[in-house]
This record gives C-alpha cells, sequence and structure tokens, in this order.
C-alpha cells in the first residue's frame, strides 16, 4: 500500500485499524460508520436546501412587489395626515360630539393597500412623537383609536427654515465683515 515516495496511500484519516491492534472488521465498522454519518449530513443538508428553497419562493414575489412601489417617505405621510387632521371640521367622517380636529384612524388611513396603512401607521407613530398628533382612546379594547390634531408645525419643515435663516445670517455677518476689513484696509 506503499507507493514509492513511502506514504500510506490507502489511509482513510481514521487510522489502520491493524496496526493499533484492531482488526478488519474493527476497520470496516469505523470506515461504515464514517459513511452512514456523511449521509446523514448530506440528508441534513438537503432539508436545509429544501426549505431554503421553499422560504425563497414565498418570499421573492413578496420583494418584487416592494420593489414596485414608490419609495416610503414618512414626512409626505406625516404631512398627509395632518392634512386630513387639517380639515377634521370641515369632514363628514369627523366626530359630532367634539370641537376639535379629531378622526378616527381608520379614516386617516384609507387606503386600498395593506403597505400604505402600514406606512400611514409608521408616519402617524412620528407625529405622536413629534407631538403633532395625540391619541385618543375611549371605550373597548376593541375599538378603534382616533387622532387629534395638537400642532400643525413639522420639526423637519421648521428646521429647514432656521437652516436657513442661520445660512442667512451667516452670509450677512460675512458681508459685514469683508466690508470692515475693507474700510480698514482704506484707512491705511
Amino acid at each position: 500500500h506503499n507507493n514509492a515516495m513511502g506514504l500510506d496511500l490507502m489511509d482513510t484519516g481514521h487510522g489502520d485499524a491493524a496496526a493499533e491492534g484492531g482488526s478488519y472488521e474493527d476497520l470496516c465498522r469505523s470506515h461504515i460508520e464514517a459513511m452512514i454519518s456523511a449521509a446523514a449530513a448530506r440528508e441534513v443538508q438537503t432539508e436545509l436546501a429544501q426549505r431554503v428553497s421553499s422560504w425563497r419562493t414565498r418570499i421573492e414575489p413578496v420583494l418584487q412587489a416592494e420593489e414596485s412601489r414608490h419609495a416610503f417617505d414618512m414626512q409626505q405621510y406625516g404631512e398627509r395626515i395632518l392634512g386630513k387632521l387639517s380639515k377634521a371640521k370641515e369632514s363628514e367622517s369627523a366626530l359630532e360630539s367634539s370641537d376639535s380636529q379629531v378622526l378616527r384612524f381608520k379614516d386617516v388611513a384609507v387606503c386600498s393597500d395593506r403597505f400604505e396603512v402600514s406606512r400611514t401607521f409608521a408616519a402617524m407613530l412620528q407625529l405622536i412623537n413629534n407631538r403633532n398628533v395625540g391619541i385618543i382612546k375611549q371605550g373597548a379594547p376593541d375599538e378603534p383609536f382616533e387622532l387629534q390634531l395638537l400642532s400643525d408645525k413639522l420639526p423637519h419643515k421648521s428646521m429647514a427654515e432656521r437652516l436657513a435663516e442661520g445660512k442667512e445670517a451667516a452670509a450677512a455677518e460675512a458681508a459685514q465683515a469683508a466690508q470692515l476689513r475693507e474700510a480698514r484696509g482704506r484707512q491705511m
């Protein structure tokens, strides 16, 4: 079993049972056990591959549908919610018993697609966090909740305005500083 270089060509990685004091039967048993464990590993691998393939079959259409939708702009959805709440006094869906700008969430999230309702809900949570909208929950837990307009001032818009004002102020200061340098240069 040795080649010209003295290497054992029949080395199976399990050791030589005869050299270790074992019998031919031990060597066969060792090889059979190795084959059985390799077959079991392949079977587990095959089951896993089938589960992955099944998952891919289910998820690919969902991902394709998501890619075909327009991008989610939370600010745009928030502005829509605030617009609906601002018009609540004029709307027939407003609660008759309330003078304030209150609507049921289901009236705000009137959409034909489930993903639109989810996006509207996410934007509503941001508006609640910004303190633009409050939740009014009355009655049984399975009753729909209502939204109340607290403020129509959007933080991202007011921040953009403040940044623009800051840039204008900085530009004015820079112009004044340039004029002062120029005036000092003339005096010298």
